[in-house]
C-alpha cells in the first residue's frame, strides 16, 4: 500500500515538473523604461523594454505586431485628443525564437497632450498597455508599465 502511495507521489512529481511553460499565446512581460517612471522634452523619447515568450518562435517579422496603448490617467482632457494607439512591427528575430526581448521607443510628443488651463501647464500622467499578435494571428495577454508622467 506504501509502495502506491510513492509511486504516485512520483509520477505526480514528474508529471508536474514536465509541464511546458511556454504556451502558444504569446505571453508579455513588462520590464521597465528609461529614463524611469517619468519623461521631459529634452529627453526625447521614452524608451520601452519588453520581454516575450511564444511556443511556435513566430513573433518576427511584418507579420507580428506589438500594440501599444496610452490611457490617461488626468482628469483635465486635452484641447485636441490625441492619437493613443501605436502599432511597431517586430523585428526579423530568427526563426524559432521562442523567447527574447522586446525595444520600443514612443516619442516624448506621444505622450504629452498639453494642459494648458488659464496660462498653466500641467504634465500629462499615463499608464501604457501593451498585446503582442504573432503571425499566428494568437494575442498576448496584456502587459502593463507602472504611471509614467510627461513634463
Amino acid at each position: 500500500m506504501k509502495l502506491r502511495y510513492i509511486l504516485l507521489i512520483i509520477v505526480t512529481i514528474a508529471f508536474a515538473c514536465n509541464k511546458d511553460k511556454i504556451t502558444t499565446k504569446p505571453h508579455l512581460k513588462f520590464k521597465g523604461t528609461s529614463p524611469a517612471d517619468s519623461i521631459k522634452a529634452a529627453d526625447g523619447v521614452l524608451n520601452i523594454e519588453l520581454d516575450f515568450t511564444d511556443k511556435q518562435g513566430d513573433v518576427n517579422g511584418a507579420d507580428s505586431l506589438l500594440r501599444i496603448m496610452i490611457f490617461r490617467q488626468n482628469i483635465r482632457k486635452p484641447a485636441i485628443a490625441p492619437i493613443d494607439t501605436f502599432y511597431q512591427r517586430m523585428p526579423d528575430f530568427p526563426n524559432g525564437t521562442k523567447e527574447g526581448t522586446i525595444l520600443a521607443q514612443l516619442g516624448y510628443s506621444s505622450l504629452n497632450a498639453v494642459h494648458i488651463i488659464g496660462g498653466v501647464e500641467y504634465p500629462d500622467t499615463v499608464i501604457l498597455k501593451f498585446v503582442l499578435k504573432d503571425k499566428a494571428g494568437n494575442l498576448s495577454d496584456t502587459a502593463t508599465s507602472g504611471i509614467i508622467i510627461a513634463k
